[in-house]
């Protein structure tokens, strides 16, 4: 697992602004919700692969709902 901080606070237009810090301690400043979607999404491609994410294979993956 991967720990990110993120600090935010509010930006132009209502977006978000703030900075991520990385699991490796990078910093990386961001301005809006799609640009902070794109640095999480580019972390999560950025850490090691797991065994299964599959949950049709791994149920223990996600909770089971009654």
């Amino acid at each position: 697992m991967t720990q990110i901080i993120i600090d935010l606070e509010p930006g132009p237009g209502g977006q978000p602004a703030g900075q991520l810090t990385t699991g490796t301690g990078q910093i990386i400043r961001f301005t809006g919700w799609l640009h902070l979607i794109r640095l999480l999404e580019d972390q999560l491609g950025r850490r090691p692969p797991q065994p299964s994410a599959d949950p049709a294979t791994d149920p223990g993956l996600y909770p089971k709902t009654l």
